[in-house]
């Protein structure tokens, strides 16, 4: 048969404050552990916000710098376009005038109008996109080489 071991109290008492010191390590490891981690996750989460809200920044940023260019663009082909305007207006003035002063004492008021919107129909500017029209006084249109 076996025998029968005994376990002094010294030995029953150095057990019994292992595994209390076990427990208490491993709940307080359990703790630290949990703590750091909620601290992680909070801090990551404050991170991830940041980084979202300085990204949005940025694009807004970008965003309004484009706005701004596309203004500024704009802003410079509109006053493109009427500084060419203006100086096909005058050319166009400068050719009825010619016309006028030249044909003023051989041909009736009608025929030099009919002589100067001939001469103004077939030209086209701005890539072929642009061309003369007259229009009288009285709104009546008088030249629109679109359609004659």
């Amino acid at each position: 048969m076996r025998e029968r071991r005994s376990i002094s109290i010294s030995t029953a008492f150095l057990v019994a404050v292992a595994v209390i010191a076990g427990f208490t390590v491993a709940a307080v490891g359990y703790l630290w552990l949990s703590s750091e981690y909620r601290r992680f996750a909070t801090e990551s989460q404050e991170l991830r916000q940041a980084f979202i809200d300085e990204q949005k920044a940025k694009t807004r940023e970008e965003v309004e710098k484009v706005l701004d260019y596309i203004d500024y663009r704009h802003s410079r082909a509109e006053a493109v376009l009427r500084s060419s305007l203006q100086s096909r207006v005058h050319e166009a003035e400068a050719i009825a005038t010619r016309l006028y002063e030249v044909e003023k004492g051989r041909r009736t008021g009608t025929d030099i109008e009919r002589l100067v919107k001939e001469a103004l129909r077939p030209i086209r500017f701005n890539n072929g996109r642009g061309y003369y029209f007259i229009v009288s006084m009285q709104g009546v249109e008088k030249l629109y080489p679109v359609a004659p």
